[in-house]
């Protein structure tokens, strides 16, 4: 199935990260496609969802009626929803588009953004393996922990944020601290996405590096308490440097 306008864009986005503004603008402006229960005598409209393999539920949205149609196999109905009453509709909700082809999965907070602020900027931090040799970052640095707690605290699946500073950094070089979430791996890239977003507006103008990374809470790998960096923050504890 030849790519249409709204593909070719997800695509782009994809491939590029900087393209996201402006796939993101189309998104509110395009017609999108939705599938509805075949019967319904709730009298309200509902969204079919389906589970991911990784246990992530996401309402199904497509770019045009053919792959939607696709899809259905006859099983749900198709509609058409104009892109912004949709994100305004399904507020809250986690969104896939196109999930047979090059898809793009949309997170709560990245379409309120969206919707609040007309767009969603690409997250100003890089997705770290892990593997840097880290030390406790320095009290001055409260602020961004605090940060990174607000982004991710409506998130329930995150359960722990550390702040950190890799140690491993060239002397007299800029400081680049990293954030580490303890988060299972089906809710990650919506919990950095979340950090990208809430970082945004704060660090390009400072030129700081951040780093993020994830421990899953059911792994047992070394989490950073065990090599001496305190929780900023442990939803069982409810408060920073327990």
């Amino acid at each position: 199935m030849p790519p249409n306008p709204l593909q070719l864009l997800i695509e782009a986005s994809v491939a590029d990260p900087s393209r996201e503004p402006e796939f993101l603008a189309e998104l509110l402006e395009a017609p999108l496609f939705v599938h509805l229960p075949l019967v319904d005598d709730s009298g309200r409209i509902r969204l079919v969802q389906f589970t991911r393999p990784d246990g992530l539920s996401v309402i199904p949205v497509f770019s045009d009626f053919d792959r939607a149609n696709k899809a259905a196999q006859g099983n749900v109905r198709v509609a058409t929803v104009p892109g912004r009453d949709l994100l305004t509709a399904s507020r809250g909700a986690t969104l896939m588009l196109d999930p047979n082809d090059t898809s793009c999965t949309l997170y709560p907070e990245e379409i309120a953004a969206l919707l609040d602020d007309g767009i969603a900027l690409p997250a100003p931090v890089k997705a770290s393996s892990g593997h840097a040799e880290l030390g406790p970052a320095d009290a001055s640095y409260a602020w961004l922990g605090d940060l990174a707690v607000a982004a991710v605290e409506p998130i329930d699946p995150v359960s722990a944020v550390w702040l950190a500073r890799r140690v491993d950094v060239p002397s007299g070089a800029p400081p680049t601290m990293v954030v580490i979430l303890s988060v299972p791996p089906a809710h990650e890239e919506r919990a950095i996405r979340a950090l990208g977003l809430a970082f945004s507006a704060r660090l390009r103008d400072t030129g700081l590096t951040v780093d993020a990374t994830t421990v899953d809470p059911q792994d047992e790998q070394p989490c950073p308490t065990d090599i001496g960096i305190q929780p900023h923050w442990s939803r069982t504890h409810r408060g920073k440097g327990h």
